[in-house]
C-alpha cells in the first residue's frame, strides 16, 4: 500500500470510554456468540464467566454489549 492509501483508511476502533452501540463493536461476532451461549448454558447463579485480557482490549465494551 502507498502512503495516499494509508492515511484514508479508518481505524474502526476506538480508544477512550467503552463502546455501547452494537454497530460500533467490531471483531468480535464469534466471541459474544460463544459468551452468550455459555450463558445460556449455565442454570446455577453459582457459575460464573472470568473476562481476562490487558488494558484497552475492549474488556468493559464487551460488557456493555453483551450486558
Amino acid at each position: 500500500m502507498n502512503q495516499d492509501h494509508m492515511s484514508q483508511l479508518i481505524n474502526p476502533y476506538i480508544v477512550g470510554n467503552p463502546i455501547e452501540t452494537p454497530g460500533c463493536y467490531y471483531g468480535r461476532k464469534a466471541l459474544i456468540e460463544a459468551i452468550l451461549a455459555e450463558i445460556a448454558e449455565r442454570n446455577s447463579a453459582m457459575n460464573m464467566i472470568c473476562l481476562a485480557g490487558p488494558p484497552r482490549s475492549g474488556k468493559t465494551s464487551l460488557l456493555k454489549i453483551i450486558g
